[in-house]
């Protein structure tokens, strides 16, 4: 793990993942798009192990994301918006 709190980032905000330990090439691919903004009002939950979720919803808000151009795909700043995401949908 890069971070656990947001002061081990010698106060830098925390990368996104940051928090999260994860696989070395899932954080590359996180470190190359360069995601940054906030995420408010985050509510996760599943059921099931988190290697085999059987049902899972989450819902949050972003505020001023952004993300870096890369391989391929678009970059974009200045995106908010309310999301929610489930087993079934996304929207």
């Amino acid at each position: 793990m890069r971070c656990v709190t947001p002061t081990d980032c010698n106060g830098d905000p925390c990368q996104p993942g940051g928090f999260v330990p994860l696989e070395n090439s899932l954080r590359a691919r996180l470190d190359a798009y360069a995601p940054r903004g906030e995420v408010d009002n985050l509510d996760v939950q599943w059921q099931g192990s988190l290697e085999k979720m059987d049902d899972f919803r989450i819902k949050g808000q972003f505020e001023n994301l952004a993300m870096r151009q890369y391989d391929g795909m678009p970059g974009f700043s200045g995106l908010s918006l309310d999301w929610t995401a489930t087993t079934r949908a996304a929207r």
